[in-house]
């Protein structure tokens, strides 16, 4: 961490609460080093923290700027440092009716709130049910792009399967919905592309190996089959057998408890190739040693298809092709 001179504050917008400007002792940082490296059971080793900084006469208010302060220096995500103080809130109500815990709630900006909490300040309905129908992307997350999934979507698969502070992946992230959602919604998010258009997405071709990280997820958005020319190395316009291989590839390659896979059918029945079709069945036959958990229907906006376009397929016995789905795997 950062050292503190006498007298002086850190190099954050943010300085310490009250007029004593003091640091807590070698072994109440030592906690919230354990705090780090114990990852999800970090509760014991925060409470003997804030009872030892309790023990040097600090305040609560002084003991969550502290704790914010070191993770801080130590770069951990703000999602897990705020999982591990919202604790001190807890603690807080049951030991103190002072003013200190609307200070804390103040310190916290508020961004301690549940999936639900979030979601309803983002006008974004939970779907309890299998078929999520959203008619419009939401353009506040994610840039503009070939095509733009409904942060909807990822929205509801985050809050029925994952948690706040979980790992998510996407491995092709495209306008990068999903990492503005998870950041949104308190997850860490590990964004790749092939093609990146965005600082926060790394360049990376999943043909060639999976992202070597463990997960909670992974949420899964490959390209429409066929249907779109996404630039250089995209597998959107490969021959079938190689398009397929990629996720069979992968799924011997992830190391996630799940996967979110977004896709939807492709046949080319109308020019009589139907050797290229690409249906739901044949994304999960890819997946061995995983089960499907839930496949959730999230069609395709009937907007995008033109006055025109509709005419010409009633006059010809047509259908066009809305269906999405989402497929929830998880490991056999």
């Amino acid at each position: 961490m950062e050292e503190l001179n006498e007298g002086k504050t850190s190099n954050m917008e943010e300085k310490p609460p009250m007029e004593v400007i003091r640091r807590p002792s070698k072994e109440a940082f030592d906690q919230l080093d354990l705090c780090i490296k114990a990852h999800g059971a970090f509760k014991n080793a925060f409470e003997k923290y804030i009872k030892i900084c309790l023990d040097d006469s600090f305040t609560y208010v002084q003991i969550n700027f502290w704790a914010r302060d070191y993770f801080k220096a130590k770069k951990v995500s703000e999602s897990t440092s705020l999982r591990i103080r919202q604790d001190l809130v807890k603690i807080v109500k049951k030991e103190t009716k002072d003013l200190e815990l609307e200070a804390i709630d103040k310190m916290l900006d508020t961004q301690i709130k549940t999936d639900l909490q979030i979601m309803k300040s983002l006008k974004w309905p939970v779907r309890p049910y299998d078929v999520w129908s959203f008619q419009s992307a939401d353009k506040r997350f994610g840039l503009e792009y070939a095509t733009r999934m409904p942060a909807q979507i990822v929205a509801n698969a985050l809050y029925f399967f994952t948690e706040q502070g979980d790992t998510i992946i996407d491995p092709m992230a495209g306008g990068g919905v999903v990492g503005d959602v998870c950041k949104r919604m308190q997850r860490l998010c590990k964004m790749y592309d092939v093609n990146p258009i965005r600082e926060d997405v790394h360049k990376l071709d999943i043909t060639q190996g999976f992202p070597d990280i463990e997960a909670d997820l992974v949420f899964w958005d490959p390209p429409y089959y066929k249907k779109i020319d996404y630039g250089p190395d995209s597998i959107s316009m490969r021959p079938k057998d190689q398009f397929l291989n990629v996720f069979k590839k992968a799924a011997k390659e992830i190391q996630s408890k799940r996967i979110a896979l977004l896709v939807s059918d492709y046949d080319d029945e109308y020019n009589n190739n139907s050797q290229d079709n690409v249906f739901i069945h044949d994304y999960i036959n890819q997946f061995d040693d995983w089960r499907v958990l839930r496949i959730i229907q999230c069609p395709l906006t009937t907007e995008q298809i033109r006055a025109s376009q509709y005419y010409n397929y009633v006059k010809n016995k047509k259908l066009f092709r809305l269906g999405r789905y989402l497929v929830i795997f998880q490991h056999a």
